[in-house]
């Protein structure tokens, strides 16, 4: 928590500012919630947090994880 204001900024794996769209959107808490995650999404995502503190970057690697699919056997 800081009582100043925070800004937070995503960047996806190909280092572009994430705005938000259809698929991906910055909450209020600064988490990035990502729709439908596709294999493009794989890669090293950069969050980065600057107030009047400071600045701080966090980076998390995205792997998508393919669905197992019910069969009738």
């Amino acid at each position: 928590y800081s009582p100043t204001e925070t800004q937070v900024m995503w960047m996806d794996n190909k280092n572009n500012i994430v705005f938000g769209n259809d698929r991906l959107r910055v909450l209020p808490s600064g988490d990035l919630h990502i729709t439908a995650i596709i294999w493009e999404d794989m890669g090293i995502w950069t969050c980065s947090v600057k107030n009047a503190f400071g600045r701080d970057v966090a980076e998390t690697f995205v792997y998508p994880i393919a669905q197992r699919r019910m069969t009738k056997e």
